[in-house]
C-alpha cells in the first residue's frame, strides 16, 4: 500500500466530446461549443485543486470517464487518474470509493466538475465537517449536489437505490445516509452549469467572487464575442 495524505479529492470528470458533455447546454449554443466551455472547467479546476492539495492536505485525483489515459493528458503533468467503471453513475461512483480504499485513503470528497466557480475552500471545510460527521454534501441548486463527503471505512454502499441525475438525488441520498445511521453535514447550497442561463451566473460569480478561473472566463468571452459578432452580421444583412 503506498503511502498517501489520508485524504483523496476525486473529481468527476468527462472526456470532452462535443455531443457527449454539457449535452443540455450544447442543444442552446452547440455541442463545440458546450464542449469548448467544458474543457475549460476542467483547466480550471485542475489548476485551482492541484495548487490546493499541498496547502490542505490532501491528494487530488481525478474519476475519468470514458477512460482515464485519453483524460490525463488535459489535466497537467502528474495527474492522478482511474476509471469510472460501473453501469450507471451510482455504481461508478461507489468504485471509485473502493477504488481510493484500496490505495491506502481513509476519507474522499467527490467533487463535480459542473461547477467551475467552487473556490478551493469548499473542498476544505467538507474535509473539516467529516471530522464531525459520517457524510457531508455540497446541495445544488437543481436538486442533486455538486460534492459528496465520506469516510472510506463504512464499507455500505450510500450510493445504492440512488436515481442519479434526477431532482430527488439529495434527497434520496439524505434518506439512504439516516437509513444506514449516518450522520449528515450540508455544506453552502451552489448552482451547477447546465443551461444557458446559467452562463450569465457563471460570468457574474466569476467577477464577484474575484475566482481564478482564467480558462472558463477566456471561453466566456470568446462565446460572447462570437454571439455579438453573428448578431451584427445578421443585423447588417436584414
Amino acid at each position: 500500500m503506498s503511502m498517501t495524505s489520508g485524504d483523496a479529492l476525486a473529481i468527476v470528470a468527462k472526456y470532452p466530446t462535443p455531443g457527449q458533455v454539457k449535452t443540455r447546454l450544447g442543444a442552446a449554443i452547440g455541442f463545440v461549443a458546450s464542449a469548448t466551455l467544458y474543457r475549460a472547467f476542467l483547466a480550471d479546476l485542475a489548476e485551482r485543486f492541484a495548487a490546493a492539495q499541498a496547502a490542505d492536505d490532501y491528494d487530488l485525483w481525478w474519476a475519468c470517464t470514458p477512460r482515464a489515459a485519453q483524460l490525463a493528458p488535459l489535466l497537467g503533468p502528474g495527474a492522478r487518474c482511474l476509471d469510472q467503471r460501473g453501469e450507471g453513475l451510482a455504481e461508478r461512483l461507489h468504485n471509485v470509493c473502493r477504488s481510493l480504499r484500496a490505495r491506502g485513503y481513509r476519507r474522499v470528497v467527490l467533487l463535480g466538475s459542473d461547477s467551475p466557480q467552487l473556490p478551493a475552500r469548499v473542498v476544505a471545510q467538507a474535509f473539516a465537517a467529516l471530522c464531525q460527521r459520517d457524510v457531508v454534501l455540497g446541495p445544488a441548486e437543481d436538486g442533486g449536489y455538486y460534492l459528496i463527503g465520506l469516510h472510506l471505512a463504512a464499507r455500505a454502499d450510500l450510493f445504492r437505490g440512488i436515481q442519479m441525475s434526477t431532482p430527488q438525488v439529495l434527497r434520496e441520498t439524505l434518506t439512504r445516509a439516516h437509513a444506514l445511521g449516518l450522520t449528515v453535514a450540508l455544506l453552502e447550497p451552489a448552482f451547477d452549469v447546465d443551461e444557458v442561463g446559467d452562463l450569465a451566473r457563471l460570468e457574474a460569480a466569476l467577477t464577484e467572487d474575484n475566482c481564478v478561473a482564467r480558462h472558463t472566463a477566456a471561453a466566456l468571452r470568446d462565446y460572447s464575442e462570437r454571439q455579438e459578432s453573428a448578431h451584427g452580421d445578421l443585423t447588417s444583412v436584414g
